[in-house]
Formats: C-alpha cells, sequence, structure tokens
C-alpha cells in the first residue's frame, strides 16, 4: 500500500465536464496536473465559505493579514494567469 501522504490519481477530464475540459484543454499537459490541484483548492475553499470574488478583486489593503488569506488570494490570481 501507498503512503497516506502522497495520492496519486489518474485522471481523465472528458466532454462531461464541458467547462473543466474547456479550461484545462489550453494549458500546456506538463502544467495541467498543478492547474488542476489549484483548481480543486479553489473549490475547497468555496465549499468551506473561503473567498469570495469580492474580497479578491477589492482593495488589497483592506484585505486581513490572514496568510491562509493571502495564499487564497495567490491562487486565484494564478488562475487568472
Amino acid at each position: 500500500m501507498g503512503s497516506e501522504a502522497e495520492i496519486n490519481l489518474y485522471v481523465s477530464i472528458h466532454a462531461g465536464c464541458p467547462e473543466l475540459h474547456a479550461d484545462l484543454i489550453g494549458v500546456p499537459r506538463r502544467l495541467r496536473a498543478e492547474r488542476l490541484r489549484t483548481l480543486a483548492t479553489l473549490g475547497l475553499t468555496g465549499v468551506r465559505g473561503g473567498v469570495s470574488a469580492a474580497r479578491t478583486t477589492g482593495d488589497p489593503a483592506s484585505a486581513p493579514a490572514d496568510p491562509q488569506h493571502a495564499r487564497k488570494v495567490r491562487l486565484l490570481e494564478r488562475l487568472g494567469s
């Protein structure tokens, strides 16, 4: 059995997930896993009631000094690039 610290997955994204497929098809193959991890992290953040679009587009000076918030903002910025 594998280590619990690492989980390896083989993921197939097909036309049944059109938004995800369209997003990932434009990403170079070697970067797709990182893109998927970033999207999953943001999805979990949203499910847990985390960052909203209004908080990330507002004045950065008004953002809380929470390190987790800063990480979430960086992840959202990476998605935009």
